[in-house]
């Protein structure tokens, strides 16, 4: 995992610098998220707490796009975002009410880099990597969430329209994002987003 995620990032700044004299585009963008957890969080004799309740969740941001030879393409996005979600003991001790729920909204910072293909008419296919800062956030009664860094890897399927592009994307956690939640062994999160692109400089 980590030669390709060294890969990709070496590829990125490899077409970042070879892309001199192409066409930039830069704009807004913004959508909305689900993710869940890959964790195996088993209450340990009746006491622990259950994977996220996660909500839908929204990222906003500002990016830049490149136009590249040979069909090819890079989108660098700085995102902010915010995911919410629900965790629910099971008989914990610091909260021995069965089926007490904590609510959190969790913020994050993110530089988004995606390495395109156009494959036919405004259809793009990529993959690339974003490196996220997680920022810690109170649960439950004497918990906290901490801080925590991040590089999932990313799929994107993009369609560009006369005024904006569509894309989907599907992001694949590397790190444990959930230190400090009790029981919870690993926190890796998956992630598919919807979001739209918006060029005010071309």
């Amino acid at each position: 995992m980590k030669k390709s995620l060294m890969f990709l990032l070496l590829s990125f700044v490899c077409l970042s610098v070879s892309a001199q004299g192409g066409k930039i585009r830069s704009g807004v963008i913004g959508g909305v998220s689900m993710d869940w957890y890959n964790d195996k969080t088993i209450a340990k004799e009746g006491k622990g707490f259950n994977v996220p309740d996660v909500k839908p969740a929204f990222h906003v941001g500002y990016q830049f796009q490149l136009e590249l030879k040979h069909r090819l393409s890079v989108d660098a996005a700085l995102l902010y975002g915010q995911k919410r979600g629900e965790i629910a003991s099971v008989g914990y001790e610091v909260a021995p009410v069965k089926g007490y729920k904590s609510k959190f909204a969790r913020n994050y910072i993110a530089l988004n880099g995606v390495v395109n293909y156009n494959l036919i008419g405004g259809l793009k296919l990529g993959a690339g990597v974003e490196p996220t800062i997680h920022f810690k956030e109170d649960i439950m009664i004497g918990n906290r969430i901490k801080s925590a860094f991040d590089v999932p890897v990313v799929l994107k399927a993009a369609y560009a329209f006369k005024y904006f592009d569509l894309a989907l994307m599907y992001k694949h956690g590397t790190c444990n994002v959930m230190k400090g939640v009790p029981y919870m062994k690993y926190g890796h999160t998956r992630d598919l987003q919807v979001s739209i692109f918006v060029p005010i400089f071309r």
